[in-house]
């Protein structure tokens, strides 16, 4: 069997050097066949139906509403006006603060892991200072750890911040979109 033509000369190269071997194709793995159903003296049900697909935009609508601090009530009222319907809205609505919860969540664990570090540092920093000064009374040099209470104490505060942090619309889009 000839092999097709190449127009790339790299390519038609490396092709020259590849023995005939290489041509022939690996023989083809029997074909496996598929289990039998188990007999059941009941009809099997039908298959679910894929949930209704439902846009992006419809999520963040009812996360802006929720941010704004409207009822749950007319969240889903409100969609509902929008052509989705009712279980499908109140869905939404509990899946969107329900990430908007998580997200939370999240970033208040997250912030409390930097304060804490923060406030090690801030702490570590004081005390190898105080240690270092007592040792150094009778005369001598002493550490003062500038650095750790600096960075510790920005750390603390980056960290607090990202506590009250909330969710944001970014933040529910990747989630949605990772659904």
């Amino acid at each position: 069997m000839d092999a097709p033509k190449i127009e790339n000369p790299v390519l038609a190269s490396a092709q020259a050097t590849l023995p005939e071997a290489a041509e022939a194709r690996p023989p083809a793995l029997p074909k496996r066949e598929p289990a039998a159903a188990p007999t059941s003296s009941m009809p099997s049900a039908p298959p679910p139906l894929p949930p209704q697909p439902i846009d992006r935009a419809i999520y963040l609508q009812a996360f802006r509403m929720l941010k704004q601090g409207k009822l749950r009530n007319d969240i889903c009222a409100e969609l509902q006006r929008g052509g989705v319907d009712a279980a499908a809205a109140a869905n939404i609505v509990e899946g969107v603060d329900s990430l908007m919860s998580v997200v939370h969540a999240a970033y208040r664990k997250a912030g409390l892991k930097i304060a804490g570090t923060g406030a090690l540092l801030v702490v570590g920093g004081i005390l190898v200072t105080a240690i270092t000064y007592g040792m150094a009374q009778g005369g001598g040099t002493y550490v003062i750890a500038w650095g750790a209470v600096l960075f510790g104490f920005i750390a603390l505060i980056r960290g607090l911040v990202t506590c009250l942090r909330q969710a944001s619309e970014n933040d529910i889009t990747r989630l949605i979109s990772a659904r």
